[in-house]
């Protein structure tokens, strides 16, 4: 049996009801801090994908090939605009979800 107080509450109610104001406050930090990180990812995404998308150094006029596609530095490079762009898409998505049940 369930332990209750005088007003018939039991300690699970009487633990919500006084922790509400905590719940509430918690719910607007995590739109607030969620807004502003939605807005950072989606620049970065916006970014590196005009960076992916526009040919860095230019390109061979007949090959239509980078210029340095065989330097070590422009791989580099490559791997870490495709890394930094899924990662921001991730990041992306993970607050998405977040944010979900406070909607």
């Amino acid at each position: 049996m369930k332990s209750r107080n005088r007003e018939n509450e039991t300690p699970m109610m009487v633990f919500k009801k006084e922790h509400s104001n905590l719940r509430q406050n918690d719910e607007d930090w995590m739109k607030q801090i969620t807004g502003s990180y939605t807005i950072t990812t989606t620049l970065i995404i916006i970014m590196v994908f005009s960076t992916i998308i526009n040919m860095p150094w230019g390109n061979n006029g007949k090959t239509k090939r980078a210029i340095y596609k065989d330097k070590l530095s422009f791989i580099i490079y490559c791997y870490s605009l495709w890394i930094s762009f899924f990662t921001s898409t991730s990041l992306l998505l993970f607050l998405s979800i977040l944010t979900k049940r406070y909607a």
